[in-house]
């Protein structure tokens, strides 16, 4: 079950305006650093890399004609600068200092090492941010970016944040068919100036009261058509707004078939899955 939201995602730092390389007819000079690249890559007839213009998502190269730029463009971060030094994108979830971090993303993230409720953590250009646990949580079990937190909404239920280079994806990952209708709660600090209406449809504003995001209903999908879109079962958990808690509600029971995988409306804020 996924909670779509555009919330909580880390958003990409902000970068410079990316200064644009000198034009035909005007003087090189040694410090335009697109002309010596150019030059370099006319001398030894081979593309070089103009570091200088790099930012998280592109990367720029002078081609060996000595007169010509390549720019290559990503839809999400291919690296981020820390300490001053750029580095290739690693969520990689590693435990240091009481908490889980991925080893490089945009932002800054942190996850539950267990045994408190404070599930994810992000700071990005809006503020900090923070998603809850409804319970102390049990110690994750780490895979690459992803940390499994079992039981943590019940026997058989777990809980399951997948860092992404500029956010994370919550789930909630059923292993077994409900008997009852399911209510899963899911409290939400967001970053100062946003506020969640309540209504049919909850969306989210800004400081103006302006709708900037809304929650739809979280998709979901079964095991099945997770591995197979074109097989299994598709349905939809219904999304409402408590105060500052997201709450999600399943059917279950006789007559009603769960899916076991979904897509939510928390969008980057948090996904959640559901697995029979």
């Amino acid at each position: 079950m996924a909670l779509p939201i555009s919330l909580m995602a880390a958003p990409a730092t902000a970068q410079d305006p990316t200064p644009s390389p000198a034009t035909a007819g005007e003087p090189a000079t040694v410090s335009d650093p697109a002309q010596v690249a150019l030059a370099q890559a006319k001398k030894n007839n081979k593309r070089v890399e103009i570091e200088a213009l790099r930012s998280e998502t592109a990367t720029y190269y002078a081609n060996p004609d000595g007169k010509t730029l390549r720019a290559e463009v990503s839809t999400t971060p291919v690296r981020v600068q820390k300490d001053g030094i750029w580095q290739p994108v690693d969520p990689t979830l590693v435990e240091k200092d009481g908490v889980i971090q991925p080893k490089a993303v945009t932002g800054d993230i942190t996850l539950s090492a267990g045994g408190n409720t404070d599930l994810v953590k992000v700071t990005g250009d809006r503020g900090p941010a923070s998603v809850a646990a409804p319970a102390t949580l049990p110690k994750p079990q780490l895979k690459g970016n992803t940390a499994t937190y079992p039981d943590a909404y019940g026997p058989g239920t777990d809980l399951v944040i997948t860092v992404t280079p500029s956010g994370f994806r919550q789930e909630i990952v059923i292993r077994q068919r409900p008997v009852k209708d399911l209510a899963f709660r899911i409290p939400v600090r967001l970053p100062k100036g946003l506020t969640f209406s309540t209504g049919k449809k909850p969306t989210l504003l800004d400081g103006r009261d302006k709708q900037i995001g809304e929650l739809s209903a979280a998709p979901m999908v079964d095991a099945t058509a997770a591995n197979s879109p074109d097989t299994g079962k598709i349905g939809q958990a219904a999304v409402r707004v408590d105060g500052d808690t997201v709450v999600l509600s399943v059917p279950g029971g006789p007559g009603h078939h769960l899916p076991g995988h979904g897509r939510d409306g928390l969008g980057d804020l948090g996904r959640h899955r559901n697995r029979r």
